[in-house]
């Protein structure tokens, strides 16, 4: 990388008291440019940075953030105000993007910032069909820990109320591979409708979240499974399912259904049915286990209360590879 400045003009960084001036900085890379030039701190000079055709693989890399992001950035960005009033107002574009295994044509858009939150308007596009959008109001306080707080409603102070509408197309569930490496070869699809509102420690949820088709496999366990077809109804204090069904390598079915009490960023009452017939959970050098379940898990997910049924109709535990990967001696030579 190469720092160069403007022809005829040097390029320098200065520090004063609340204020940064940045004069012609131009970091070039082949085809990749970053400039930024004005001040930081000064509601009359404005500081302007931009991105161009960045590989933001490379910056992954170099920041050693190992994020698995990929894709060629272009962006924009004016920052105005003094340093306890800053306003950021920027937009962006990065084209054949990747988020691990998870792959895109583009996801851009517009994105502001006035102080106590931003103003977002974002567009995913995974495919000429398939695409997700978030537009509205994002306070900075839903990123503060949510802390100590007591039971109730929490009421958003002024300019600080959540609003923001995803919505999405039919589109890839193996975007989820992007969060976890636990599950591989997901397959399916997902559609979205919801709406966010509340406040930052106590946001209300309501809409709809579809998945048909899904697909996935847990190599740690050497389970796969298919068929997980539900809808998930998000409303202000609870989320429900109707019912999940999941069907294993041998057509066996596991089904979930009832509800999630949601409140102030947490997950609180439950009331849940599992039950399957001859399910397989485990199927690795460690056991080989098919169940049958039929319990009803109520209270709070703190303190639940699970009554019911499990039962083992024929397995197989390794007690030698069991023991062997628990007590092995970590001082070993070889």
């Amino acid at each position: 990388i190469e720092s160069r400045s403007a022809p005829g003009s040097d390029t320098a960084i200065q520090y004063g008291k609340d204020r940064i001036e940045i004069a012609n900085l131009r970091l070039v890379s082949g085809d990749q440019r970053i400039e930024a030039d004005g001040v930081v701190g000064s509601a009359a000079e404005p500081l302007k940075v931009n991105v161009a055709n960045v590989d933001v693989a490379q910056l992954d890399t170099l920041l050693l953030t190992n994020q698995g992001i990929g894709g060629r950035l272009n962006a924009s960005a004016t920052v105005t105000g003094k340093t306890d009033a800053l306003r950021v107002d920027g937009k962006f574009a990065l084209s054949q993007g990747a988020f691990k295994e998870f792959k895109f044509e583009s996801l851009g858009g517009t994105v502001d910032y006035g102080g106590k939150g931003l103003n977002v308007d974002v567009r995913l596009q995974q495919n000429p069909q398939a695409w997700l959008t978030a537009k509205g109001y994002v306070p900075m306080a839903l990123f503060e820990p949510s802390g100590d707080r007591e039971g109730g409603h929490v009421a958003a102070p002024p300019g600080e109320e959540i609003n923001v509408q995803v919505a999405s197309s039919e589109i890839d569930l193996g975007v989820i591979q992007g969060f976890t490496s636990y599950v591989t070869n997901v397959t399916g699809v997902l559609q979205a409708n919801i709406n966010v509102t509340g406040s930052a420690h106590d946001p209300h949820m309501n809409g709809a979240v579809d998945i048909r088709g899904g697909a996935l496999t847990i190599p740690d366990l050497g389970t796969a499974y298919t068929g997980i077809d539900t809808r998930i109804d998000l409303k202000p204090d609870a989320v429900s399912i109707s019912e999940m069904r999941i069907v294993d390598e041998h057509q066996h079915v596991m089904t979930i259904g009832g509800t999630l009490g949601v409140h102030e960023r947490a997950v609180g009452a439950v009331d849940l049915t599992i039950q399957s017939e001859d399910f397989e959970v485990i199927d690795n050098a460690l056991a080989d286990l098919k169940l049958d379940i039929n319990v009803h898990v109520t209270g709070e997910t703190r303190t639940p209360r699970v009554e019911g049924l499990i039962e083992v109709e024929n397995g197989t535990i390794n007690v030698q590879e069991i023991l062997e990967q628990t007590t092995a001696d970590p001082y070993a030579t070889e």
